[in-house]
């Protein structure tokens, strides 16, 4: 059976060079579908695009029926909006490819859980020190072409996620204020309990 372990956590606990690590160690990693533009070129983990999927429905309003347009969820197993961008991941993102890592939001975890009936979901919480998370969004930003972020704007982005991010239904919790490989191999010794 396939597995799905999502990997949830405020900006800078690490998900994405923890995905970059799972993904070189030949796990599948499910890239979200994002209308959102990069932060920066070359940026990993999204497939970038410029539609969101669609369709019409008719409802009835008062004693009108008319057609509106609403995201079509037919393939997806989660879609979420955050920060006013859409974020999604559809079914053949990870069938039929053993254990897939996808870096989501809390709300995004729970649809996954909650659509996908064909795979094994775990949901693994990252967590990490306020400070160690704005010395990695600085540091990130930094080592894109041009990066310039300030402490300030690093400090406003964790408390901004670290409310977005302070309830989360959960598996598991791993803190990652150590070694990335230590937490590869926290994950892989879940992935196999699993």
């Amino acid at each position: 059976m396939d597995k799905i372990i999502n990997l949830v956590g405020a900006s800078g606990t690490g998900k994405t060079e923890i995905a970059k690590l799972l993904y070189a160690k030949g796990y599948n990693v499910i890239m979200s579908y994002t209308n959102r533009k990069p932060r920066f070129n070359g940026e990993w983990g999204h497939i970038f695009v410029k539609y969101i999927p669609k369709k019409w429905e008719k409802i009835i309003e008062g004693n009108l029926e008319i057609e509106k347009m609403i995201i079509d969820k037919t393939d997806m197993i989660a879609c979420q909006e955050k920060y006013g961008n859409y974020y999604w991941a559809t079914k053949d993102q990870y069938k039929n490819k053993g254990t897939s890592i996808y870096v989501v939001c809390p709300h995004g975890a729970n649809e996954v859980k909650q659509n996908v009936k064909d795979a094994d979901v775990v949901t693994i919480f990252l967590v990490c020190d306020e400070e160690e998370r704005i010395k990695r969004i600085i540091k990130r930003d930094r080592s894109t072409k041009n990066g310039n972020m300030k402490y300030f704007e690093a400090e406003e982005r964790a408390e901004k996620d670290t409310d977005y991010f302070k309830i989360c239904k959960c598996d598991y919790v791993i803190d990652t204020n150590r070694y990335f490989m230590e937490v590869i191999n926290l994950i892989e010794s879940i992935i196999k309990e699993v």
